[in-house]
């Protein structure tokens, strides 16, 4: 059944067709996953500095002023959490953004914030954020962190240098798949903890928005001219936020498109090779064909090379390539294009190739060049001499 089915080319552009439909829709779909999956809601964890290092030049009124540049980035299902610290660290829940009264509650949140903290821990907020990610992580977020400090480490026990590094995630988890945006907020740069910070996770930018003055021993350090304000600082989050959004989900996500991609090719290609197994080799030669029964009879010719495809159809009815009216029967015969060695043959297709009656035939289920048959009344022999 099967066979026959393919056998015939009418059929198989009937196949084609819905096959081709099933892919588009496969595509749609998918592609209609992926945006739904990029429109998903973000989540933010907002991280400030409480010490009392945050009362000079009024560091933690300014936060308070810029907060709303936060908030405009924020969108409708998107959720933030507070976080501050001096001494220790606290950790406040999760906010879901539905309307402006959840902006404002945040906002009224970081109002009441109070720079009274007697000293840093910088060692104890990161531990908290660390602790966070991965448990936004375990519930399927990537986390967007925003950390809001003037990068004075001051804790009251006294310890080595601080080393960041030692709290990443050595396995690649977690925080490495989080965005970190570090504002700077303090008078004087530091490199050092802006290093360490980057070793946190690889996806860490710092922008620098204090009252800072050049460092003549950190050549390195910014000047004047490329400062930002806190307001611009947390403007430029939330672009780097949006785009960033891109990648987070490509990297989620770009396996299992891909993987579809490829499927969909594949797919493409097996289509391809059954309708060029069916379609045949382009014809050339021609058939000789004249009716059965006369003494000497007027033997006409079809030159195949005529018809540039690797189909060929005989019969008495409009339509067909080699039509011939007194055929002697209504059905149609088919044949395609079929090379073995350096000849060309023809190989008679469907049900129809059973009526075929050979006088010559030199090789099974095929006509190869000199053989001779007959359709109906007529008598035929086919050679395959390029004209």
């Amino acid at each position: 059944m099967l066979e026959n089915i393919l056998n015939r080319p009418e059929n198989i552009r009937n196949i084609r067709s819905p096959m081709k439909r099933s892919l588009l829709s496969l595509l749609l779909a998918f592609s209609m996953v992926g945006f739904a999956a990029c429109g998903g809601g973000k989540d933010y964890l907002v991280v400030i500095d409480t010490s009392g290092s945050m009362q000079a030049r009024d560091t933690l009124k300014r936060v308070k002023q810029a907060m709303p540049k936060v908030l405009e980035s924020v969108k409708k299902g998107d959720s933030i959490t507070l976080m501050n610290f001096d001494s220790e660290t606290r950790l406040g829940s999760a906010t879901k953004i539905e309307s402006d009264a959840d902006r404002e509650k945040i906002r009224k949140e970081v109002e009441g914030l109070k720079a009274v903290g007697a000293y840093t821990d910088m060692a104890s907020m990161l531990l908290a954020v660390q602790e966070k990610v991965k448990s936004m992580k375990d519930a399927g977020k990537t986390a967007h962190v925003i950390v809001l400090s003037d990068g004075l480490d001051d804790p009251k026990l006294k310890r080595t240098k601080l080393d960041l590094g030692k709290y990443r995630d050595q396995e690649g988890g977690p925080v490495n798949d989080a965005f970190i945006y570090y504002i700077s907020l303090g008078e004087i740069s530091n490199p050092a903890l802006e290093a360490q910070l980057k070793q946190l996770s690889p996806q860490t930018k710092t922008y620098l928005a204090g009252n800072r003055v050049a460092d003549p021993k950190d050549p390195k350090g910014q000047t004047a001219g490329q400062q930002v304000t806190p307001e611009q600082a947390l403007s430029n989050v939330g672009e780097d936020v949006q785009k960033n959004n891109w990648l987070s989900y490509l990297k989620k996500y770009g396996p299992y498109v891909l993987g579809a991609i490829l499927l969909v090719l594949l797919i493409l290609f097996i289509i391809w090779l059954l309708a060029r197994l069916q379609r045949g080799d382009a014809l050339y030669g021609n058939v000789l064909y004249y009716p059965e029964g006369i003494q000497f009879p007027n033997r006409n010719t079809f030159t195949l090379n005529k018809i540039g495809t690797a189909a060929l159809t005989i019969g008495s009815r409009q339509g067909n390539r080699l039509r011939i009216k007194d055929l002697g029967t209504t059905e149609t015969f088919s044949f395609k294009g079929k090379k073995v060695g350096p000849n060309m043959c023809l190989k008679p297709l469907g049900k129809s190739a059973r009526n075929i009656q050979f006088t010559s035939q030199r090789q099974q289920g095929l006509i190869s060049p000199g053989d001779r048959f007959r359709i109906g009344e007529y008598s035929f022999v086919f050679n395959d001499e390029e004209s």
